[in-house]
């Protein structure tokens, strides 16, 4: 497996695997009606943005030519971050290549690269509902910053999440 940036011309094979990992991950937590609108084509427009502007920045997963997984991340944009902390925005994979290593690869790869960047620590926020996320976090060092989950909508729809965090320099 190669981990390496995204390129301009990765954004629709991001997209793609942005829409099933949702579908697959999320189908008994967000709506189904919801889950059903979502489009490959403006997905892939956002993340061809992303991949141009440089935020976040993006690295794939390749076995032989495919992509099966990314990862995005930059500066933290909580309110009232500091300026040395990182997030991890987003990180999906191919539900066939789940437990496979890849989550764990994109994740040191981005780590690597966050600390080069001058980040100590790093957040992420996940849903309060997906089990299985937050095992993985939890297996990489990542801690729960608050017992109480945060309240957002999507689509209408209430759902939770919770924010982890974890040092950087410690492995």
């Amino acid at each position: 497996m190669q981990i390496e940036p995204a390129t301009i011309e990765d954004a629709r094979a991001i997209a793609d695997i942005h829409i099933e990992a949702w579908r697959a991950a999320y189908r008994s937590i967000v709506s189904t009606d919801y889950l059903d609108t979502l489009s490959i084509e403006e997905k892939a427009s956002v993340w061809r943005k992303a991949i141009i502007g440089g935020t976040p920045q993006l690295l794939v997963a390749r076995i032989e030519d495919e992509i099966v997984g990314w990862i995005a991340f930059g500066p933290c944009r909580d309110e009232g971050a500091k300026d040395d902390e990182g997030e991890i925005w987003s990180l999906y994979v191919k539900p066939a290549c789940w437990s496979k290593g890849a989550r764990r690869q994109l994740w040191c790869q981005a780590r690597e690269y966050l600390i080069a960047q001058g980040f100590k620590t790093v957040r992420l926020w996940v849903l309060a509902d997906n089990a299985q996320a937050i095992g993985f976090y939890r297996a990489m060092g990542f801690v729960c910053q608050s017992e109480t989950p945060q309240k957002f909508f999507l689509n209408g729809q209430s759902l939770w999440e919770l924010c982890y965090a974890r040092t950087l320099a410690d492995e």
